[in-house]
């Protein structure tokens, strides 16, 4: 069960979403659980894998100079300055962007995350039933 508006309008508070743990590959746009610093899990899309370059720059996303097309946002994504990923780092952020909605990497309470935090991938939602934008 979801508890937040960090995901909406992909995923609502009070949802109830189905994980899969096994044989996860984290792949980018994938909607992921994560283990922040704290021990308390969260859900974000993955949208750096390692080595790549993260820009925010006039509310877009930028991975490698390139802009990220999404089309499951609600709100202005907030600029930041680049950040190059190292080796086994990798970069979620929510798809609600308004300020303060979302703990996610651009946060420094967070930061990049590593493999080891990824929980499992959200496929899809049970209640209300469908598939989850990727």
């Amino acid at each position: 069960m979801i508890s937040g508006n960090s995901m909406n309008p992909t995923i609502k508070d009070h949802n109830l979403i189905f994980i899969s743990k096994l044989f996860y590959t984290p792949e980018r746009e994938n909607i992921i659980l994560v283990e922040n610093n704290d021990g308390m899990t969260i859900i974000k899309r993955l949208i750096g894998m390692p080595n790549d370059i993260i820009e925010i720059k006039d509310h877009t996303i930028y991975v490698n100079n390139k802009p990220l097309k999404e089309n499951y946002t609600k709100g202005l994504t907030e600029d930041m300055k680049k950040v190059t990923l190292k080796a086994g780092q990798y970069f979620v952020i929510g798809d609600n962007r308004s300020p303060v909605e979302s703990l996610e990497c651009r946060d420094p309470a967070l930061g990049p995350i590593y493999r080891s935090q990824m929980k499992g991938e959200a496929l899809f939602s049970l209640l209300p039933f469908g598939k989850l934008n990727h």
